[in-house]
């Protein structure tokens, strides 16, 4: 717990801090396919959801981002008297790399990090029981920028390689879990 609130506060003080020194600040909003990986793997199918993002230029080739999604994947062909739901909401910071022309079309890559809030429901005939965890996870993403209005509106297209960690690291062979997501989003200048 004490990592995410850490992890929050620079958020708040890098957003805020920044645009002093800063020329434009970005929001955006993308929808996601999401295959799991790992354990997940095993008791979830590929899922979708969605995420909103704030990105703060730090210089030409630099960007800071914050965001926060919704993710939710089906389970598993289960018995007809059982489901299953699992859904994770991502709460992250990062940096992303620029490749390009600043007016132009650009390629990134980066890197994010952040706090991952799971829960899980299980359904079995009327009885219901849920479990929520909390994980520490990073992130490592690629994406294009694609120039779409003469307001600074922009295409977005890009993947990501989620990996989650909790309180023993990676050698914890129970918690092998992580995602693959696709997105495509909007994402203009305010």
């Amino acid at each position: 717990m004490k990592k995410i609130v850490l992890l929050i506060t620079w958020a708040a003080l890098t957003m805020t801090a920044v645009p002093a020194f800063a020329q434009y600040t970005w929001f955006g909003a993308q929808g996601s396919a999401v295959l799991p990986t790992g354990d997940l793997k095993e008791i979830t199918k590929s899922g979708g959801g969605g995420t909103v993002h704030l990105d703060q230029t730090l210089s030409k080739s630099f960007q800071a981002r914050f965001d926060a999604g919704w993710l939710q994947f089906s389970s598993r062909d289960m018995p007809e008297d059982f489901s299953s739901k699992v859904r994770v909401i991502p709460v992250r910071v990062g940096l992303n790399y620029l490749i390009g022309p600043f007016d132009g079309t650009r390629f990134y890559v980066g890197g994010m990090a952040g706090a991952y809030f799971r829960r899980t429901s299980i359904t079995m005939g009327e009885d219901d029981e849920a479990n929520e965890d909390t994980f520490f996870g990073a992130a490592a993403c690629a994406g294009l920028l694609i120039p779409v209005s003469a307001h600074g509106g922009m295409l977005e297209i890009n993947a990501s390689y989620d990996l989650w960690f909790d309180e023993k690291g990676l050698d914890d062979k129970d918690m092998d879990m992580g995602l693959v997501r696709l997105g495509v989003g909007y994402r203009f200048n305010i």
